[in-house]
């Protein structure tokens, strides 16, 4: 991929922004450690914090810019199209051998499924992804999110106490 193409695929690991909030990105939007999402899917703005490599990944892309600039230009300048998007990530996906081929929206799934695996609330998630409503969440995530709630169960419910041998000679 080029590296432009590049920049952008690691902003939305970093953001977990939907492409066309990604592509809507100008320098001004980055600061103080988030980004502000002024066109969202909702259409509501919104401001994603960024982890520490985020902070420093999105310092580095946007340094010495101006504050109209888009954040993740192509190389002549323009705005990535939608089209460029899903071929590069279609490359991608043959040059890695990923099959079904990797969509730029997995991306997105790929920053939610951590901290789901890692036990996280369903309403930070929601708040994370930005997520109208937790039902959303829920329904997009609802296999992660079962299968964080069976580990939590294997691994922090306390014990009872009861040892085998009790439990047979009290039935």
């Amino acid at each position: 991929m080029p590296t432009e193409f590049r920049r952008l695929a690691r902003g939305a690991l970093y953001t977990r922004l939907r492409l066309g909030e990604l592509l809507a990105l100008r320098v001004a939007d980055v600061a103080d450690g988030q980004v502000n999402v002024r066109h969202s899917k909702t259409g509501r703005p919104r401001a994603v914090p960024l982890s520490e490599e985020g902070r420093e990944f999105f310092d580095e892309v946007t340094s010495g810019r101006a504050g109209d600039d888009l954040v993740f230009p192509r190389q002549d300048g323009q705005p990535w199209r939608r089209m460029d998007a899903s071929r590069y990530m279609a490359r991608a996906s043959i040059a890695a051998k990923i099959r079904p081929a990797a969509t730029f929206h997995d991306l997105r799934r790929s920053y939610a499924s951590l901290p789901i695996n890692r036990g996280t609330d369903a309403e930070v998630i929601r708040e994370l992804l930005g997520h109208a409503d937790l039902r959303m969440t829920i329904r997009a995530y609802a296999h992660l999110l079962n299968r964080t709630v069976a580990k939590v169960v294997k691994k922090k419910l306390p014990s009872f106490g009861f040892e085998r041998d009790n439990v047979r000679k009290l039935a």
